[in-house]
């Protein structure tokens, strides 16, 4: 009984997101209604392959860099690649992590590593998504106030 809960709860971390039959106790969503963004997302990225993730993961960090570099007034425009690099990224950690779960070839500070890596990963791509739309708005409104 023991190794079945801890299962689930394995199952929870790799997911992010805690199941109803899990020790975490909430609720996984039931319809499109029930879901958010970010369980939208995080579907997305599970179901595309390693090559795709990475190939996204590098060119949009890319050309995050480069349009940075080229051209910094357009920084709102290279945070929404860099956006893309860190989907991506989080895509892979989030694919490392159910592996080594799943295979059992897994130590705990590793897993604690990947866990922390995915965290931030997503907290900076959602700081990097709302950066860029507020220079896009800045842009296109010519500024804040009116």
């Amino acid at each position: 009984m023991e190794g079945r809960e801890e299962s689930r709860v394995q199952q929870a971390i790799v997911d992010g997101f805690p199941r109803a039959d899990s020790s975490v106790g909430a609720d996984p969503p039931r319809s499109p209604a029930d879901e958010t963004v970010l369980s939208v997302l995080a579907t997305r990225a599970r179901s595309h392959s390693r090559t795709h993730l990475a190939l996204a993961a590098t060119i949009g960090f890319a050309d995050a860099v480069v349009l940075a570099w080229a051209h910094p007034q357009f920084w709102s425009i290279a945070a929404l690649f860099a956006t893309a690099g860190a989907y991506a990224s989080w895509g892979l950690i989030d694919r490392a992590l159910s592996d080594r779960l799943g295979d059992g070839s897994f130590d705990t500070p590793t897993k604690y590593a990947l866990r922390i890596s995915r965290a931030v990963t997503g907290i900076a791509g959602v700081l990097l998504a709302i950066a860029a739309l507020g220079g896009i708005w800045d842009a296109a409104l010519g500024g804040w106030r009116h």
